[in-house]
């Protein structure tokens, strides 16, 4: 998962938050845990859970499809979000707003589209 540490690496210095700094260190492990396999397993996992429209959208050229912290939620599921706010240290709400801030980014950026 090299590739997926470098995004976040590469999106931790965007963002500058403490957040960002622990989804660089955590995500790549904590997907591995609920068994995703790296970014494309994430957003097979997005896409199975109602967001296949989104996801497109961050893989396809143009604009990013924005989606709310209850629709990641309810795609990645309770557990691993749960999971996610255990190792970032905050309440399952923030954890699932910041993947909804942040992986129409981080999928685009993976997939070369640099329309954000």
């Amino acid at each position: 998962m090299g590739l997926l540490d470098n995004i976040l690496g590469a999106l931790q210095g965007q963002a500058g938050s403490s957040i960002s700094d622990l989804v660089s260190q955590h995500l790549p492990d904590l997907l591995g845990q609920h068994g995703i396999d790296g970014l494309q397993g994430l957003t097979t996992q997005l896409s199975q859970g109602g967001l296949g429209e989104a996801v497109s959208s961050w893989i396809g050229n143009g604009e990013n499809q924005a989606v709310t912290a209850d629709q990641i939620s309810q795609a990645l599921g309770s557990p691993m979000v749960a999971s996610l706010a255990e190792k970032f240290g905050v309440d399952p709400a923030q954890a699932s707003q910041f993947l909804a801030d942040h992986l129409p980014q981080i999928i685009s950026t993976f997939h070369g589209n640099q329309t954000a």
